[in-house]
């Protein structure tokens, strides 16, 4: 074998989302399904998430983000510099795949319904790599309320596996009023469900 063909891949720097919400019986979480064509975990059931991006670890999205710095947001994660890219990949990533914006206005107040649902004709310009999401931010004048996205966990993609990962999960309450809906492209369903009942359909 060749040299190219033994070596492991580097897992990539990653972020996932879980978006809660309150509900009559217990609190739920929002799931997807992702397309059964996909080269990552066909079919698979997953949180909104996804690599970083060279824009999420730029100045331009750094002066987005409200509630945390670098510095701050490094040493929550175990990083020597650079986690803050990690806050800005989770909600970008989160509107992407859910539609749901974890952004707020310049008066810290968090955008209504209304209004992220205005912008997500622009989701797939996000996801197709048209628009950086520094970009919209900015033309909205809207801000990643960070304090609002906690660092839950980090998982890496075991070894043997084609693509791997280096994932860190944050926890995150929906806004009020933004269901959510699977992209129809990278994802094909979409679902809130008690983490309970995720766990309970996995086993069946």
């Amino acid at each position: 074998r060749t040299a190219w063909s033994t070596a492991k891949p580097e897992p990539r720097p990653a972020a996932t989302i879980l978006l809660l919400r309150e509900s009559s019986g217990a609190p739920e979480v929002f799931i997807l399904q992702r397309t059964s064509k996909a080269v990552f975990l066909p079919g698979a059931h997953v949180f909104p998430g996804g690599a970083l991006d060279e824009d999420d670890a730029s100045g331009r999205a750094a002066r987005r983000v409200r509630g945390l710095n670098d510095t701050q947001a490094s040493a929550r994660l175990g990083l020597a510099s650079g986690g803050l890219a990690y806050w800005v990949a989770a909600a970008r990533e989160c509107f992407e795949e859910s539609g749901i914006m974890l952004a707020a206005d310049r008066r810290g107040q968090p955008i209504a319904a209304e209004r992220a649902a205005a912008l997500a004709p622009l989701r797939k310009p996000l996801n197709d790599g048209e628009l950086a999401f520094s970009e919209l931010l900015e033309r909205e004048d809207l801000y990643v309320p960070a304090e609002e996205i906690a660092y839950y966990s980090h998982w890496i993609t075991a070894p043997g596996r084609s693509r791997r990962f280096s994932t860190r999960f944050f926890v995150a309450c929906a806004p009020v009023g933004q269901d959510g809906t699977h992209d129809r492209s990278e994802t094909v369903h979409s679902v809130w469900v008690s983490p309970r009942e995720a766990l309970e359909r996995d086993r069946r």
